[in-house]
């Protein structure tokens, strides 16, 4: 767990302190959750104290995979987090908007449901 200033309601650090410890690590992959993912807008979060760690996350690591169940395929949320381009894998469920899929699978991004 990264130091920083806690989110006690969401459970997540966040803040300059965080950053600073996150410049200091690479990893093989990272596995994130969204509250959003579209073609259009990429992979978006509600909480904007979180998208700034999620942002330099994912310039750390080799493999991003996405999280995100039927119901944040196609959907915009608050914050931005990365362009689509920066997601190499997309883990759904089979209640996902198939013709959303299709075009975000077109983009070379791995289309997992489970």
């Amino acid at each position: 767990m990264l130091g920083g200033n806690f989110d006690p309601q969401y459970q997540f650090t966040y803040g300059d302190d965080a950053i600073n410890q996150l410049s200091r690590y690479r990893a093989n992959k990272l596995i994130l959750s969204v509250d959003g993912i579209s073609l259009n807008n990429g992979i978006t979060t509600f909480h904007h104290l979180e998208a700034e760690v999620s942002r330099q996350m994912a310039v750390r690591v080799n493999k991003t995979i996405v999280v995100a169940d039927y119901t944040k395929i196609g959907r915009t949320s608050f914050a931005h987090i990365n362009s689509i381009d920066g997601v190499d894998i997309l883990i759904s469920d089979q209640k996902a908007n198939q013709e959303e899929l299709n075009k975000i699978a077109k983009r070379n991004i791995e289309i997992r449901l489970v």
